[in-house]
């Protein structure tokens, strides 16, 4: 009989180690982390490439008389999902993840739409900050345009989403831009939890995030690589206006300005 009592103890510490691994691989494969304030969500090879394609509006609101254009970088294929939390967005600019776009052949254009590709972890709705830059040297710089507090309602959960399309006007005014610029987005409400990521395509690559103070990381703009660990592009597409002679409104330097450092 102990043989027998000595082979159930062992298949009985065998079963509870199995479960133990098999929750930490769960848990470590589907995981929504916060690695200072970092929240992500990267099944491991797992692609959520079926069903995540934008479609472009066919009425694109752009007040430009010459043909709007789309531009993206990502193949439309997203294997991750990121967002800044709680102090992650506690600044100006903190908590954004923006990355380089160009208007056709370097000429003067207008962002009229941008596209995005989130994911909910919440029955509630969420919100998020749209902002385009002009480049600096490589990164983001002054900022062109902000349309704060964009509602985009209950968003599905991984691995489905949704695409929102949001027409990115500021007072009423065409945003501006020639040749290269950055777009990108940060979550708005609610601020203490991951309730919206937005789609990373691991295939890409150049974007980049501001770093709140205080967090144990280098401040400012930084290479989402340097945060994350893979270099990505983002679930963005911008349509961009034909406008030949864009013309930037003296008002939205109050805008800008609650923006800059």
């Amino acid at each position: 009989m102990r043989p027998t009592s000595v082979s159930f103890r062992t298949a009985f510490q065998s079963a509870v180690l199995f479960l133990v691994i098999a929750c930490f691989l769960f848990s470590f494969s589907n995981r929504v982390s916060a690695q200072a304030e970092f929240c992500t969500i990267d099944p491991v090879g797992r692609s959520n490439s079926e069903g995540s394609a934008f479609t472009v509006p066919a009425e694109l609101h752009c007040p430009c008389p010459g043909s709007p254009s789309f531009v993206t970088n990502n193949d439309r294929g997203y294997e991750a999902a990121l967002m800044w939390q709680g102090g992650g967005v506690a600044g100006k600019q903190a908590g954004v993840l923006a990355e380089p776009f160009e208007t056709p052949g370097g000429e003067p254009g207008a962002v009229c739409f941008m596209l995005t590709w989130t994911y909910g972890t919440t029955s509630d709705t969420v919100a998020v900050d749209l902002l385009v830059w002009d480049d600096d040297g490589g990164q983001p710089g002054e900022v062109l345009g902000v349309v704060s507090n964009v509602d985009l309602g209950v968003i599905a959960p991984w691995p489905l989403g949704a695409q929102r399309n949001t027409d990115f006007d500021v007072e009423a005014s065409i945003v501006p831009v020639e040749g290269k610029f950055w777009a990108g987005l940060r979550a708005s409400s609610p601020l203490d939890s991951c309730s919206v990521l937005l789609g990373a395509d691991l295939d890409g690559s150049g974007a980049m995030t501001y770093v709140a103070p205080d967090l144990g990381l280098p401040e400012g703009w930084q290479s989402v690589e340097s945060i994350y660990g893979h270099d990505l592009s983002l679930a963005l597409g911008i349509v961009i206006g034909g406008c030949t002679n864009p013309v930037l409104e003296s008002s939205w330097g109050q805008i800008k300005a609650l923006y800059k450092e």
